[in-house]
């Protein structure tokens, strides 16, 4: 575990201005309580992003095919409320929503996840202005078309660069 700490430590030494160093107190790094994050269900691949002191962990849940909101409070880390993410109109080709990639700009909140529905997996999008309901782009934006790729690409992920826009 030490090591893996330092090697985050290394790669990303600062997360809204406090380092990860600041985080280990309240995360609990060394301590024996691990896992830091203990919930009722089957939980996987999350997104986290701060938001008004706030911090928004994204799940995928298994248990409910769906991505899931934690959101926890940055003064003691404890969980305040948690509910799945809603979505607008279903679409053809993603019964199942999970892997999220959420960031915020602005006003507004995106989402890349993965959909899946029966073998078949695609990267999908959709913009919300709460990063509680959101509304899915009609159709997928990336879609498997390489051999090697055979019938799915998953697990998007988004970093948003300030200083060039993009």
């Amino acid at each position: 575990m030490k090591k893996l700490t330092n090697f985050l430590i290394k790669i990303r030494r600062k997360i809204n201005n406090k380092t990860l160093n600041e985080y280990k107190s309240i995360w609990n790094f060394e301590k024996s309580e691990n896992p830091i994050l203990k919930l009722d269900t089957d939980y996987f691949d999350v997104s986290i992003l701060k938001s008004n002191h706030k911090l928004l962990i994204y799940f995928s849940n298994r248990g409910k095919n769906c991505i899931d909101l934690g959101i926890f409070s940055l003064d003691d880390m404890k969980l305040y409320n948690k509910f799945s993410v809603l979505f607008g109109e279903k679409n053809t080709w993603s019964e199942n929503i999970n892997r999220p990639c959420v960031i915020k700009l602005k006003t507004e909140y995106y989402m890349w996840f993965t959909g899946q529905i029966r073998e078949n997996s695609c990267i999908g999008f959709a913009k919300s202005i709460d990063g509680i309901f959101w509304t899915i782009k009609e159709n997928p934006i990336i879609i498997p078309e390489e051999s090697f790729e055979k019938n799915a690409v998953m697990n998007p992920c988004v970093i948003y660069d300030n200083k060039f826009g993009i």
